[in-house]
């Protein structure tokens, strides 16, 4: 049976692509080099996507690492801020513990005075003013516990925050972070001790004016403990108290100065009788906001 033109068609269409390939196995193919051969492998899809991929990741760190090595400096700045701001938050904090009535309280704000001297003495980075800060707080508490007919309680805390004064730094040595807290009492007289402000409100309405006066007073270096509610002995007019024998010069015109930047200018200035003045601290005043 003969084939039809269309069959013959085929078969010679299948000689060709066998002739082609023959052609093709037979010729030698010229040496591939290791260029090639990697340049063959990248234009593939595994190799396109492996040479996009590091490429993106290579530039990307290069740009961080380059960005941080330029900016090194400004970026060791702002950690040692940051650092500085946490510490001085702590001291905020600690503030109105280290007055509490509590004893076990007191005790436990100079332990924690104590070991943030001592990390940051084994950082080589006390802050000046942080220091002296925490200093002058722990020796408001010695003072304290040394003046005459003192509490138990202030005296023991007292001897906590003159042991606490010394701190060891990373090699163990004993230094002292300040001076020894015996010649601090000695060389510190009582004038020197910050302005402690007692705040007294006689309604919770009165909470916002009283946390703005202790926000001015607190960035006047003045410790603020706490603000207390009191029910009883609430004056018709807003009283200032103090004993006027155990302040220092400036301060009553410090806090007026204060007071009066608060808004607060109708006040009564009260002076304590020297006989109920023999326990309290020096440059403590006690302000009593009126109904």
């Amino acid at each position: 049976m003969a084939l039809t033109d269309l069959e013959m068609q085929k078969i010679r269409d299948e000689e060709y692509f066998r002739a082609a390939v023959t052609k093709e196995l037979l010729t030698p193919r010229p040496a591939t080099t290791l260029v090639s051969r990697v340049s063959d492998f990248f234009q593939t899809k595994v190799g396109y996507w492996l040479l996009t991929t590091v490429l993106a990741g290579g530039v990307s760190a290069g740009f961080t690492f380059t960005q941080t090595y330029m900016h090194r400096n400004e970026t060791a700045i702002k950690a040692q801020a940051e650092s500085s701001r946490r510490d001085a938050e702590m001291v905020l904090k600690l503030v109105p513990l280290l007055y509490s009535t509590s004893y076990i309280e007191a005790s436990a704000a100079i332990g924690m005075f104590k070991q943030l001297l001592t990390h940051l003495t084994e950082k080589n980075a006390i802050d000046k003013p942080l220091a002296e800060t925490i200093g002058g707080l722990l020796n408001d508490i010695v003072v304290r516990g040394k003046q005459v007919g003192a509490p138990p309680e202030h005296i023991k805390l007292g001897e906590t925050a003159d042991r606490a004064l010394t701190v060891s730094t990373a090699g163990n040595e004993k230094i002292s972070a300040l001076p020894q807290t015996q010649s601090n009492a000695e060389k510190i007289q009582p004038s020197d001790l910050p302005i402690r402000m007692y705040m007294h409100i006689a309604k919770e309405s009165q909470a916002d004016l009283a946390n703005n006066v202790a926000s001015l007073m607190r960035k006047k270096g003045v410790l603020v403990p706490g603000i207390e509610i009191v029910t009883t002995g609430i004056p018709s007019m807003t009283d200032l108290r103090y004993c006027p024998k155990r302040i220092a010069p400036d301060s009553l015109a410090s806090v007026q100065s204060v007071l009066k930047n608060a808004g607060i200018t109708a006040i009564k200035i009260v002076e304590i009788k020297d006989s109920l003045c023999e326990k309290i601290r020096f440059n403590q005043f006690e302000l009593w906001l009126a109904l």
